[in-house]
């Protein structure tokens, strides 16, 4: 579906949106990959609490980067993210100047990436305030424990 505002470019749909924004073609009604760092989760998580709107960390276990998100999207597994997401674990800024070069910049779908997803209750996304997704992510990090909890998880998964 292309988007409403002329620019010929296609709607990027996530399962979380500001239910605000009812037309499915404004872009404004999805998560901002480009700004907002955001995982998919499987429908295996779905169904155990890890709902659209809670919060994880992702760290890159080569760059010891860890990146706090808000699950924005279901798929087939775990291991994707928003290009946000993948530009911080590479300790690149985010940027919403993407060229094909740069589009790649970070991976957060290889074996290095430790997931871990805090479930509980679910946050609102309002368009309007795209940040605060951000901020909450980084604020449920804090709640979950912190760099010293994720320490203690990195000393007990074993690498794959």
């Amino acid at each position: 579906m292309v988007q409403k505002d002329g620019s010929d470019f296609y709607v990027s749909p996530t399962s979380l949106v500001d239910l605000k924004v009812t037309d499915l073609k404004d872009q404004s009604r999805y998560v901002n990959p480009l700004r907002v760092p955001s995982a998919v989760v499987p429908g295996s998580l779905v169904s155990r609490g890890i709902a659209f709107g809670t919060f994880g960390v992702a760290i890159n276990r080569h760059q010891n980067i860890a990146v706090p998100f808000v699950v924005g999207d279901g798929g087939p597994r775990v291991g994707e993210g928003s290009s946000a997401l993948a530009r911080l674990a590479a300790g690149k800024p985010v940027t919403d100047e993407l060229t094909h070069k740069t589009s790649a910049v970070g991976q957060v779908d290889t074996a290095d990436v430790l997931w871990v997803f805090f479930g509980g209750q679910a946050t609102t996304y309002d368009h309007t305030d795209e940040g605060k997704l951000t901020t909450d992510a980084k604020q449920a990090y804090a709640k979950w424990g912190g760099e010293a909890r994720l320490s203690d998880c990195l000393r007990t998964v074993p690498k794959n």
